[in-house]
C-alpha cells in the first residue's frame, strides 16, 4: 500500500471538494508528483479509516454516477469522512480540514468498495443456498461411495494377499493349523499385502472425492446460469 498527502495543492483540493459537495464526477485524478511520506506518517488516519468498517455508526454509500465509496458518520455528518474510489485510494475529508489522500491501491479499502458497489441481491443469496446444498449433497454422496468401495477394494486385497500368501503355508511342514488362519485370517496376512490394501482403498476414496469435487463445481456452475439466464431444466 503507498500514502501520500495533497493537501498542499490547492487547485488538487478545490476539485475534489466540488465533486464531494456536487456528487458527481470522480474526485481522484493522478496524483502530482512530490515526495512520497512514509507510511507512519498516515498510520494513525488509516487506522481510523479502517474502524469505520465495522461501525454501524458509520454510514457508506455508493454513488453510481461519480463511482466513489463515501462513508460518514450518521451522528455527525460534518465530522471527518472519507471518500474510497475502485482503485482503493482514500481520501480524507471534512468540513473543517482540505481533504487529503491517506493510501492508494489500499486491499481493504478496494475489498469494501467492491462489496458496496456490487451488493448481493435476493437472487444471489437463494443461488448461494442452493449452491451450499447441491455442493454439500453431491459431497456426502462421494464420500459415502468412496467409503464403501473403499473398503470393499482393501477386503478384496486383503483376501487375495489370505489366499496368496496365508492360506498357501497351512500346507507347509511348519506352518499355522488350517482352522488357526480362519479364525484370526488379518494375523497371518503378510504386512505387505495389509499395506498395500490400505492405499487401495484410500485411492478408490480419492477417486470418489475428486470426482465427487468437480460435479459439485458443475452443478453450482449449473445453477448460476439457470439462475442468470431464467429457465430450469
Amino acid at each position: 500500500m503507498q500514502v501520500g498527502s495533497v493537501s498542499n495543492v490547492s487547485f488538487r483540493a478545490n476539485l475534489i471538494q466540488q465533486a464531494i459537495e456536487n456528487g458527481v464526477g470522480n474526485p481522484i485524478v493522478q496524483k502530482p508528483a512530490e515526495q512520497p511520506v512514509k507510511k507512519d506518517d498516515f498510520a494513525k488516519e488509516i487506522a481510523d479509516f479502517k474502524s469505520t468498517f465495522k461501525d454501524k455508526k458509520w454510514s457508506k454509500e455508493y454513488k453510481k454516477e461519480s463511482n466513489t465509496l463515501t462513508i460518514r458518520n450518521k451522528k455527525d455528518e460534518n465530522s471527518i469522512a472519507y471518500l474510497i474510489s475502485a482503485d482503493g485510494t482514500v481520501t480524507k475529508f471534512g468540513s473543517e480540514i482540505k481533504p487529503e489522500i491517506i493510501a492508494v491501491q489500499d486491499e481493504d479499502a478496494k475489498k469494501l468498495f467492491d462489496k458496496k458497489s456490487n451488493p448481493k441481491t435476493f437472487k444471489d443469496r437463494i443461488a448461494n443456498f442452493w449452491k451450499f446444498f447441491a455442493s454439500t449433497n453431491q459431497m456426502m454422496q462421494a464420500t459415502f461411495k468412496g467409503l464403501f468401495e473403499g473398503t470393499m477394494a482393501a477386503i478384496a486385497f486383503l483376501s487375495g494377499s489370505w489366499l496368496i500368501s496365508a492360506l498357501p503355508k497351512t500346507f507347509a511342514k511348519e506352518g499355522p493349523k488350517f482352522m488357526e488362519i480362519i479364525k484370526q485370517p488379518l494375523k497371518h496376512i503378510p504386512k505387505a499385502g495389509k499395506v498395500v490394501a490400505g492405499i487401495a482403498g484410500f485411492a478408490v476414496l480419492g477417486y470418489h472425492l475428486v470426482v465427487g469435487k468437480l460435479r459439485a463445481n458443475q452443478r453450482t456452475a449449473d445453477i448460476d446460469h439457470q439462475l442468470k439466464t431464467g429457465h430450469r431444466d
